[in-house]
């Protein structure tokens, strides 16, 4: 029961009430300043607003292929940020393109949106090349025959036997018909593009870039737009095809006896076209 002479929202309510509120509203103001301070640091580090003098190589066109939305979600987006951090805003200045299979959509547009404009997406699939099987058959459902629990196990070159579920083994063969896919793909894309730009560089796509590929891909004659390119600056590369390979020494981040895996029982080493890149000019 209140007193008949008091009011519920008299003064002596309302005052520590609004005190209270005071301290808040102060409390929050500075929290958003501080935030704003750190979103101003954010932004200067951003990747699209500054420019690593090695990214300023010949325009390149990098080409990569991503299947299964797992996949995608996995690797192809991790690659394609680490592209934005290496390259900074002269990420705009190249293209890098992902040819996606069974991929759900919602993934690919966000992706899209996120990495516009220098990154695009594009099926693995044309309709230009009379090619079946891969994705768009095993992908998109249960595989021919329907998954068991049975292995199926097989020796590798070392002598260790490697057991797989049936349908693990089924994805082997997706991921191998989709790589077949993959070659047509980059050829019909490079007949519509090539005259843009001076290097295509053909990747794997489950794993990052570090830093720019300047060193390896010259100025050329297509970056002369204006003609203002110094003198001898625009020759471009002296090769045709390059392609990653391990080294006399093996020293890869990926494996810790990297010559056991870069070495074929005739120990002769093993090309590792990770990387392919190719001339354009």
């Amino acid at each position: 029961h209140f007193d008949d002479h008091e009011q519920v929202w008299g003064s002596r309510v309302l005052m520590p009430l609004a005190d209270r509120l005071t301290s808040e509203v102060a409390a929050l103001r500075t929290e958003l300043e501080a935030l704003r301070k750190e979103k101003g640091r954010f932004d200067a580090a951003s990747p699209a607003r500054w420019s690593n003098p090695d990214a300023d190589h010949g325009r390149t066109l990098f080409l990569t292929m991503c299947a299964g939305s797992h996949y995608f979600d996995t690797y192809c987006g991790p690659f394609f940020a680490s592209f934005e951090r290496a390259y900074g805003a002269s990420a705009r200045r190249h293209r890098l393109v992902a040819f996606v299979a069974d991929v759900d959509e919602h993934l690919v547009e966000a992706a899209r949106k996120r990495f516009s404009p220098w990154g695009q997406f594009e099926s693995l699939k044309d309709g230009k090349i009379d090619i079946k099987g891969g994705s768009d058959q095993l992908f998109g459902g249960k595989a021919p025959g329907g998954g068991t629990d049975m292995f199926v196990c097989k020796f590798k070159e070392d002598g260790t036997k490697m057991c797989l579920t049936d349908e693990s083994s089924k994805r082997d063969e997706q991921v191998a018909v989709d790589s077949l896919w993959f070659p047509w793909r980059i050829i019909s894309y490079l007949k519509e593009h090539e005259a843009d730009f001076c290097y295509a560089a053909v990747l794997d796509s489950d794993m990052l870039f570090v830093r720019p590929l300047g060193r390896f891909l010259p100025l050329c004659t297509k970056d002369d737009v204006a003609g203002n390119l110094p003198n001898g600056s625009h020759v471009g590369a002296s090769w045709d095809v390059a392609f990653t390979a391990y080294g006399p020494e093996f020293r890869v981040p990926w494996a810790d006896d990297a010559a056991k895996v870069g070495r074929t029982k005739a120990g002769l080493t093993r090309i590792n076209c990770g990387v392919v890149l190719l001339s354009l000019q």
